[in-house]
Parts: C-alpha cells; structure tokens; sequence
C-alpha cells in the first residue's frame, strides 16, 4: 500500500512541475509575442513602440 502511495506523490509531483514550466513558457511566449506585434505596430503607425505600450498598457 504504501508503495502505491510513493508512486502517486511521484507522479503528482510530476504533474505539478509540468504544469508549472507549461505556465512559465506560456507567459514567456506570450510576452515576446506582444513585444513583437508593437513592434509592427509602430512600424505601421510610425508611433514609437515604448509610447505604443504605455497606452497599451
């Protein structure tokens, strides 16, 4: 019984720090997308990506 109980504290944790680098990555990626969509923007609007932003923002 208790065996099985190691085994499923292992794979909760397993589970729980996938879940935690899927979150970290997503926030990542998603953060240097927004950076690159004012960076088009501003270059469409010839409006400076930082000013972009603070109103964004």
């Amino acid at each position: 019984m208790r065996d099985r109980f190691i085994e499923f504290d292992m794979i909760q944790r397993a589970i729980h720090h996938t879940q935690r680098v899927i979150t970290e990555n997503a926030c990542h990626e998603i953060e240097i997308a927004k950076e690159q969509y004012l960076m088009a923007l501003s270059h469409e609007t010839l409006v400076e990506a930082q000013y972009l932003k603070y109103i964004i923002e």
